[in-house]
């Protein structure tokens, strides 16, 4: 499965794309799109992460809001920073062969700013995101994406034990309380990066 149906039926439903043969192109495009003296959010995206640009836009005088790295008492400043950064950049956890976008999320900060902020966003998303016709994106997620993030993360969920969705409780620190689906841009400046490798979960 490759980007060719997918891109023209994104492009129907108002997201703006651009497409990558590499992830390094992709990288490359990127640090040059930021450029000096930007803030950049982060979503905690393993497909961004991979990209590998925050130590050479630092030296361009970047700053980055990235929750993962800061003390627990300033998580919540962090988060709202980042929504509200020059550029926010994350991905999709699953994109449909008719071109909707799928995510969960356990806080809810990635979604939001997914949908709303001043900062403009841009989504990293590698094919391997591409749900064929007739498979729901949040199964995609839920086997896919969400085991390998709860061991990442030291979660003790049924997922990160067994590799399947258990539905566990709040309390074992499941990553699955948000569920969005964007089947437009949602009033803010979006691009999607589109890249012909596999990239993150």
């Amino acid at each position: 499965m490759n980007w060719d149906i997918v891109q023209p039926n994104l492009e129907k439903r108002g997201f703006a794309t651009r497409r990558f043969a590499t992830a390094a192109d992709a990288r490359a495009a990127l640090i040059e799109e930021i450029g000096e003296n930007k803030k950049i959010g982060l979503g905690g995206s393993m497909s961004v992460v991979s990209l590998d640009i925050e130590g050479e836009l630092k030296e361009k005088g970047c700053i980055f809001y990235n929750h993962s790295a800061c003390a627990p008492e300033n998580i919540r400043q962090e988060l709202i920073n980042a929504q509200f950064a020059d550029y926010y950049l994350a991905s999709s956890s699953a994109v449909s062969q008719d071109g909707v976008l799928y995510n969960i999320d356990g806080r809810g900060n990635r979604v939001t700013a997914m949908l709303w902020g001043s900062s403009k966003l841009i989504l990293v998303i590698g094919k391997n995101k591409i749900v064929p016709k007739g498979e729901d994106g949040f199964e995609r997620i839920r086997r896919e994406a969400c085991p390998p993030n709860c061991r990442r993360l030291n979660r003790n969920t049924g997922c990160a034990l067994t590799g399947k969705c258990t539905d566990c409780a709040p309390s074992a620190g499941r990553i699955c309380n948000a569920f969005v689906t964007i089947e437009h841009p949602a009033g803010r400046s979006t691009e999607l990066w589109l890249v012909d490798e596999d990239m993150g979960y």
